[in-house]
């Protein structure tokens, strides 16, 4: 996908959320390959969205309508079962602190880490689009996290054989935790049965 395009979707979504989400939204941004530069028709756009308070279910489909339209609209292939993520505050920094105690094993049990796992990887990775009425917030929690990425790729080496580490030592902890670790199952919302008529 040229830059032009993975730029228009990036403008479109820096727009279009606040005008959603209105003064309950915090900050939203785009992760993943869409803000990275190198996103192709195989990778949705990724978004996190950190309100105040819960949304209303008007709000949760003016926001799943423009979701799958920009997909369609695009030629982008959606997620269904994760399309974006919606997050109150409260609920988001409840969830991020598990990360500061949590030794990683090579097998996560709980829904509640691998949420953890994600939402800290999806704030200190790379964003785009970042918009909002606090985004002092968001920059606050990526600095307070960042540097736990290179440790969970640092824990997970050192569960592995030694052949493995050595073999996986350069790559990032994303591709290395996606090889070696094992979430628990965590179904989608039906969207697809909503939805899928018009994808």
């Amino acid at each position: 996908m040229d830059k032009q395009t993975i730029y228009q979707i990036q403008e479109e979504t820096k727009k279009v959320l606040p005008e959603i989400f209105g003064e309950n939204m915090l900050f939203g941004f785009i992760c993943g390959g869409f803000s990275k530069g190198y996103a192709n028709e195989d990778h949705d756009i990724d978004t996190f969205i950190c309100v105040k308070e819960s949304v209303s279910r008007e709000v949760e489909k003016k926001y799943l309508d423009w979701y799958f339209d920009i997909h369609k609209r695009f030629g982008i292939k959606a997620d269904y079962d994760y399309p974006g993520e919606v997050v109150v505050l409260e609920r988001l920094l409840l969830t991020i602190e598990i990360v500061k105690s949590l030794k990683l094993t090579l097998k996560i049990d709980e829904v509640r880490i691998k949420k953890a796992i994600i939402w800290t990887d999806m704030i200190t990775s790379y964003t785009a689009a970042e918009c909002g009425s606090d985004l002092k917030l968001l920059y606050q929690i990526k600095e307070e996290y960042k540097h736990y990425p290179q440790q969970w790729k640092e824990e997970v080496l050192a569960l592995i054989t030694p052949e493995e580490r050595e073999e996986w030592k350069d790559k990032s902890h994303l591709l290395i935790m996606e090889r070696f670790m094992k979430y628990p199952k965590y179904d989608g919302k039906g969207l697809e049965k909503i939805y899928g008529q018009i994808i």
